[in-house]
C-alpha cells in the first residue's frame, strides 16, 4: 500500500473508531510506530485536528469536526480559486460571481493559522491591477509552459524564457519569477534578470517557450517589485 492510500485509510479508521493508540495503528496497517507518527503529522499538516496523549500507549483521537473540506485544498488550489473568482468579477461574464466570492471567503475562514500565513505570503506576490483595455491577444501558453511557470514561481527557481515582443523580435532571458501581475484578461510574469540586475515583465501570451532551471533564488522585497511597475521600467 502506498503512503497516500495508507493515510487516507488511516483517516477513515480514526473517523470510524474515534480513538486508538500507536501500537494498534501500527499493527492495523502493517507499519512501524514511527511511520504511523509521520502519517499522523502529514494529516495534521493537511488541516485535520488529531490530539495525542503522552505516555507509552501514545493514544490519538481525531476531531470529527475537522474532517471537512479544508484538508483537501493546498495553498496553490486556493489561489487558483481566488484568481478565478476575481476574473469572473472583473469580466462580468457570468452571474453569481459575488456568491462565489462569498463562498471562497468561507473556505478561507476554515483554514488553520499556518495555512493562512502560507496563503497570505503566496498572494502577496500576485498583484492584481485594473482590467486591461481591450486589445488582441496572441496564442495562449500551452499547458506545459504554464505548468513550468507555476512550478518555478512556487518553488522559487529561475526559468529561461523565450519571448516575442510587440514588434515580433525574439529574445531569450534567464529570469527569477518574482511575482505575477494580473490585469484581467491579461497577466504578466514579473521577473528579475540577475545578469543585468534589472526587473523585466513578460506578457503571458507573448511567451514562446519556458524552461525551468535548477537554480533557486531569494525573493526580492515586494517594495522593489511594485516600484518597478510604477517607474515603468518595462
Amino acid at each position: 500500500m502506498d503512503a497516500a492510500r495508507r493515510r487516507t485509510e488511516l483517516q477513515c479508521y480514526l473517523t470510524r473508531n474515534g480513538h486508538s493508540d500507536l501500537a494498534s495503528l501500527a499493527r492495523e496497517f502493517g507499519v512501524s510506530r514511527r511511520t504511523v507518527m509521520r502519517d499522523l503529522n502529514t494529516l495534521r499538516e493537511g488541516g485535520l485536528v488529531i490530539d495525542s496523549d503522552t505516555g507509552p500507549g501514545g493514544g490519538v483521537r481525531l476531531d470529527p469536526a475537522s474532517n471537512v473540506l479544508r484538508p483537501r485544498l493546498t495553498v496553490e488550489e486556493i489561489v487558483g480559486l481566488i484568481l478565478t473568482v476575481e476574473y469572473l468579477r472583473a469580466s462580468n461574464i457570468l452571474p453569481f460571481a459575488g456568491a462565489a466570492s462569498a463562498a471562497l471567503l468561507k473556505i478561507e475562514n476554515t483554514l488553520p493559522e499556518g495555512r493562512v500565513r502560507e496563503l497570505r505570503s503566496f498572494m502577496s506576490r500576485i498583484l492584481i491591477g485594473p482590467p486591461a483595455r481591450p486589445y488582441p491577444f496572441g496564442p495562449q501558453l500551452s499547458t506545459a509552459e504554464l505548468a513550468a511557470i507555476e512550478q518555478a514561481f512556487t518553488e522559487r527557481v529561475r526559468v529561461r524564457i523565450r519571448y516575442q515582443d510587440i514588434a515580433g523580435n525574439r529574445t531569450t532571458r534567464t529570469v527569477e519569477p518574482q511575482a505575477l501581475y494580473v490585469r484581467f484578461p491579461a497577466w504578466y510574469v514579473l521577473g528579475y534578470d540577475p545578469a543585468k540586475e534589472v526587473f523585466r515583465m513578460f506578457r503571458a501570451d507573448r511567451i514562446v517557450r519556458v524552461a525551468r532551471l535548477e537554480a533557486p533564488f531569494e525573493p526580492k522585497p515586494m517594495s522593489e517589485v511594485r516600484g518597478s511597475i510604477r517607474t515603468g521600467c518595462f
